[in-house]
């Protein structure tokens, strides 16, 4: 096996030298690091991440940190299509996913203060946004740098989304246009999370401009909806779309546009118009920012499917 003593030999540098150079220090040269990356690739050398992460106090790790979910409550698929994003921008740094989860706030932020206590881990991404939450004012508190997905409920949060409120506007013009329809009814979780009132803003906005009534329902209402009122849907994400007609069967036939598009859904409902949201962009451009301090957010351009 080889050492960095060897790659050092075969660079024709000293061994502090080549070890600055694996480590990108910038005091070398870039066409010393080069020479010194070619030499360790010749002979298969690769850094010690762990004994340098005990030398650091710091870990090649990065916390996923997940919204609150419930037992039994579906799992989203924008969440996988998420880390595969961040999974495959993660793996040229040299840095691993570690995956904080919870039924409740206080489980979550345990779970999260673990990660930073125990495991040292000092980067972050969360996969929500909320204007007032325990979990990202521990972060803050703690000056850790993390990214979040979604529109930050503090000034100076580093984020990436994307407009939510224009897709919401666009979606709904575009299915009320193609499908030929003008009463469309807009469902969203109990949680009423962010994403979904700024999707749902874009919605009422259009419907405004043509003097239509703008109605939302929540999946688990008990409020009785008159489908005969509604000509068509539209879904805060596949997830809550597909609950809905489950639920309100009768509300299946009706042309409909959701937001996401993960693949396992578009299979079951390939009729449905989505607008793709590139969570896996997204979830890229999250890392970006996170080796990037010097970028504050990023916006993320969706796409409408018909």
């Amino acid at each position: 096996m080889s050492t960095i003593k060897d790659v050092a030999r075969q660079a024709g540098v000293s061994v502090s030298t080549a070890s600055r150079a694996l480590n990108n220090n910038p005091r070398i040269s870039d066409a010393t690091r080069q020479r010194v990356r070619q030499a360790a690739a010749k002979l298969g050398y690769r850094l010690n991440y762990a004994a340098k992460n005990l030398t650091s106090g710091k870990s090649n790790i990065v916390g996923l940190v997940f919204p609150v979910t419930e037992e039994g409550a579906f799992a989203n698929p924008f969440h996988l299509d998420l880390m595969r994003g961040v999974a495959a921008k993660l793996a040229p740094h040299h840095y691993e996913m570690a995956v904080a989860i919870g039924q409740t706030t206080d489980e979550l932020l345990n779970h999260v203060k673990s990660l930073v206590e125990n495991a040292n881990v000092t980067k972050l991404l969360v996969f929500y946004s909320l204007k007032k939450d325990p979990v990202i004012d521990y972060l803050r508190k703690h000056n850790l740098d993390f990214v979040i997905i979604g529109q930050p409920g503090q000034a100076g949060d580093r984020f990436v989304d994307s407009d939510n409120r224009l897709a919401g506007y666009r979606g709904t013009e575009l299915l009320m246009k193609q499908k030929v329809v003008s009463r469309p009814l807009f469902v969203s979780s109990a949680q009423r999370w962010p994403y979904e009132e700024q999707r749902f803003a874009g919605y009422r906005q259009r419907m405004e401009e043509l003097s239509l009534p703008a109605q939302e329902v929540a999946i688990d209402s008990v409020q009785e909806v008159d489908a005969q009122k509604f000509d068509s849907l539209i879904a805060s994400d596949d997830v809550n779309y597909l609950h809905f007609v489950t639920t309100h069967p009768q509300f299946s036939s009706l042309p409909a546009l959701c937001f996401n598009n993960s693949r396992l859904l578009g299979m079951i409902m390939p009729g449905v118009m989505k607008v793709d949201l590139v969570p896996r962009s997204i979830g890229s451009a999250a890392v970006d920012l996170l080796f990037e301090p010097a970028i504050n957010h990023r916006l993320v351009d969706f796409k409408i499917i018909g």
